[in-house]
């Protein structure tokens, strides 16, 4: 296959005027948009291909997206363009990893000061090119097997770096400015004219940056967890970094995923212990048991993440909490296991390990304990808290935090019709019968064979 054939070929003309028209551009800009970004979204699907779960993913999404004959095809829908949009912020975390938020930067970097693109619409745009992409890379023969080879033999034929992913995963392209070549004969000469002309004025200006250039009190200083946003803080800095791609590679997370799961989840969690202080659970009480999970500062002991024996006590404790804090466990992991881009049994997972640590650390945060804390003011900052791509994640976040069903959940009343035991030799009746909806069924009443 080749790559480039496919992307003008399922993306267009008419295709790129219809993505255009949705996303409230230019079909002209759209297309430079689409030019510059389908290209990197090969490269970052190649990225995530090279391990095992990454490619585990990409499997599953191809397989689970429906087979777009055409873009207008998809749009024509019915929510056509809204549903390509959310599937894509979906898959975008979930398989791009990092690139996922620095992917739109990328693209608007390349777009000149004359043909600028609001950035919202490029991310809006990439977003629905991505379920887009897939279909039609499923449709070409990508599936189980092939991924790795194919996406990185593609990701090449565009001219573009496979190896370069990871690195545009941590370097977001917005902190490169554009810099005009220099003649090399003339960056000296330059260098050796502006020095000496500077004023003294200048001098101390220049010297200002550097001065600021040290820590600042709120870097130096640990945020205080006695107000809402410094407690928000205190946790992130816990749950973050090693500690939080750790909990995500232990839960069954891959690729870029791994590494904001805990992060994603961490508000999820506290949304929940906010919904339980607000009925009046006593959190203090509820933690008592976890504090010896992380240190005297609520760092987390990642010695237990190592042992499998510890993960699957800490698990196994954690379990024991998620329905008393979560209610309809399993609408809340399969909300969280959606917008992971996981199932629904490592979103379990990964909440079963991050509350109790969750709770050994707020345990730390203050010497009178959780009582001393502002659980409650952390409402107003949960959904801000998420990180970029994760947005889906707010409907659950104010649902736990106010404590009211999800939207859409179903009931977890369970109706229970009377078994109805057929003896041998006995005349089987024409129908069970029905129990009253106002009275609860009664057990079926069993008789012993004569």
């Amino acid at each position: 296959m080749n790559a480039t054939d496919l992307i003008q070929s399922y993306f267009d003309a008419d295709a790129v005027a219809r993505l255009a028209q949705a996303v409230g551009l230019e079909p002209d800009m759209a297309g430079r948009v689409l030019e510059a970004g389908l290209p990197l979204q090969l490269r970052a699907l190649a990225g995530s291909a090279n391990t095992p779960e990454g490619e585990a993913m990409i499997a599953n999404a191809v397989d689970s997206l429906p087979r777009f004959g055409s873009v207008a095809g998809a749009l024509e829908q019915s929510g056509g363009a809204a549903n390509l949009q959310q599937a894509g912020e979906l898959l975008a975390s979930a398989l791009l990893g990092g690139a996922a938020e620095t992917l739109p930067a990328q693209v608007a970097a390349q777009m000149t000061e004359q043909a600028a693109a609001d950035p919202a619409r490029v991310q809006t745009l990439l977003q629905m090119a991505l379920p887009l992409l897939l279909s039609a890379l499923g449709q070409r023969g990508l599936k189980a097997g092939n991924i790795a080879p194919m996406l990185a033999g593609l990701a090449g034929a565009v001219g573009v770096d496979v190896a370069a992913t990871e690195a545009a995963e941590t370097v977001p392209p917005a902190s490169v400015e554009p810099v005009g070549e220099v003649p090399a004969e003339t960056a000296p000469v330059a260098l050796e004219k502006t020095a000496p002309e500077a004023s003294p004025s200048q001098a101390v200006s220049a010297e200002a940056p550097a001065a600021s250039a040290k820590p600042a009190p709120s870097e130096a200083t640990p945020p205080d967890p006695s107000t809402p946003d410094g407690l928000l803080k205190y946790l992130q800095a816990r749950f973050g970094g090693p500690v939080g791609q750790q909990l995500g590679a232990v839960a069954g997370f891959g690729g870029g995923v791994r590494k904001q799961a805990a992060l994603a989840a961490l508000p999820v969690v506290l949304a929940a212990l906010v919904g339980k202080a607000g009925a009046g659970g006593n959190l203090d009480t509820l933690a008592r048991p976890f504090a010896p999970l992380t240190g005297d500062d609520g760092q987390v002991n990642t010695d237990l993440l190592d042992s499998p024996v510890e993960v699957a006590r800490i698990e196994g404790q954690g379990r024991g909490l998620l329905a008393s804090l979560f209610g309809d466990v399993n609408a809340v992991t399969g909300r969280l296991g959606s917008a992971l881009g996981g199932s629904g049994d490592s979103s379990r997972r990964l909440l079963a390990l991050l509350t109790p640590l969750v709770l050994s650390a707020l345990s730390r945060a203050h010497p009178n304990g959780l009582a001393a804390l502002p659980i409650g003011g952390l409402a107003d900052g949960l959904k801000a808290a998420l990180p970029p791509g994760f947005s889906s994640l707010g409907v659950l976040i104010g649902s736990l935090a106010a404590g009211t069903p999800l939207p859409g959940a179903a009931s977890t009343t369970v109706q229970t019709t009377p078994r109805v035991v057929v003896q041998q030799g006995a005349p089987v009746s024409a129908a069970p019968p029905r129990p009253s909806p106002l009275k609860p069924a009664r057990p079926a009443r069993f008789q012993t064979p004569a």
